[in-house]
């Protein structure tokens, strides 16, 4: 009874912070990094807001997937009767695996607590995985610590799945609870099984094709590296490899044709045989229908996105080499090409990294937009603004 009213009290207090915050006030004994998430997303998101919602990734899945083999008998059981939710999610927030004590589960998944769901600050607030991935380290975030009020309810434990050798980070894994089990022990079991969970899908990535994988590049230059060694690929190859990177899950034939052409009249035949030549230059690693990469897939332009989805908005510009296969017709890469120039050029116009910003106009020189921005925020006597300002003067 001493330990309920124990956490009933803290439950009480962090409700009356949240309060606090809501109208306007200045909370007391908030954790700082609950607080600066507080303070980012009142702009975004009501604290209203009842699921979690869906969507695709760009994501590979399979090294998280094939971690759950740590969760085997002797582990699903115990972990069904601990009166815990548990979910597996990969860099983003979004769910890929979940399992837990049923009773518990069919209530979590009312908020969209399953594959799928996605759990990134932006779209359902402060909540353990995403402090875990934004901070990199086990997180717990406690009844009214979460911004939406329909977790109020609970208390949720997180640690990023990694590699235990290089550091490599592949998800995160996930414990949730009511508010009346919260335990210091299920912060030390999440962080634990996190380890383990990470040292398997590194052994399976490895055992697979090798620690380095498939690189793709296809920013400036396109390039594929096959357990890092260069491979010749054609313009065509590079394009399927891509398009087989956006779809982690599998594609059919038909939906790869519709990525790659359109509506253009080419032959399924073609594709098929395009598919089969690209398969025997990576050595097998990709599947037969549906079609996927097997293994563990690098693409620096999924990798920028993921630099700004987290803010990191120096190391997107630093892995931005240019123009994503300009030379592409293909729709689905059109779309996504410029989705990585837009939402790389937005995140520097909003910011006030200087470098960053003078380091991305050199892949977009006639900007005058984001040349005028370099000269608003540059220090008066950085040499560079004479340059600038000739540079807006032949845009002109």
């Amino acid at each position: 009874m001493k330990g309920d009213r124990g956490l009933r009290a803290r439950r009480n207090a962090i409700y009356r912070s949240w309060t606090q915050f809501m109208s306007g006030q200045t909370p007391n004994g908030i954790r700082e990094e609950v607080l600066s998430s507080w303070c980012r997303t009142r702009r975004l998101l009501s604290p209203d807001v009842a699921i979690a919602p869906v969507g695709q990734s760009e994501l590979n899945h399979e090294a998280l997937l094939a971690s759950t083999r740590v969760l085997d008998d002797t582990m699903r059981y115990p972990l069904r009767d601990s009166h815990v939710a548990v979910a597996i999610a990969d860099l983003r927030g979004q769910i890929v695996w979940t399992t837990g004590e049923p009773r518990l589960m069919r209530v979590a998944e009312q908020v969209n607590y399953l594959p799928g769901g996605l759990w990134d600050e932006a779209s359902i607030g402060v909540n353990a995985m995403s402090l875990a991935l934004s901070c990199d380290r086990p997180s717990a975030v406690s009844t009214a610590e979460h911004w939406s009020l329909v977790l109020h309810d609970w208390s949720c434990y997180a640690a990023p799945i990694r590699n235990p050798q290089t550091g490599q980070r592949f998800g995160v894994l996930n414990f949730s609870t009511p508010w009346d089990n919260a335990h210091p022990a299920l912060y030390m079991a999440v962080t634990a099984l996190a380890q383990r969970l990470g040292a398997e899908a590194a052994a399976n990535t490895a055992s697979d094709i090798g620690c380095d994988g498939i690189h793709l590049s296809v920013l400036g230059e396109h390039r594929l590296a096959l357990a890092g060694s260069p491979v010749r690929v054609t313009r065509r190859q590079t394009e399927i490899a891509l398009l087989l990177a956006l779809r982690p899950a599998g594609v059919s034939l038909a939906e790869l044709h519709a990525d790659l052409y359109g509506d253009e009249a080419v032959q399924i035949g073609t594709l098929k045989a395009e598919v089969s030549h690209l398969r025997h230059i990576l050595d097998g690693r990709v599947s037969r229908t549906p079609y996927r990469l097997l293994g563990n897939v690098k693409v620096d332009a999924l990798d920028v996105l993921e630099n700004l989805r987290h803010g990191r908005v120096a190391d997107a510009v630093t892995g931005y080499a240019g123009s994503l296969l300009p030379w592409s017709e293909s729709p689905r890469i059109v779309r996504l090409a410029r989705t990585v120039e837009v939402a790389l050029r937005d995140a520097v116009l909003n910011s006030n990294d200087y470098e960053s910003a003078l380091a991305l106009a050199t892949h977009l020189d006639d900007d005058a937009q984001l040349a005028d921005h370099i000269l608003r925020i540059l220090p008066s006597g950085d040499g560079r603004r004479h340059i600038l300002r000739g540079h807006l003067t032949s845009i002109d």
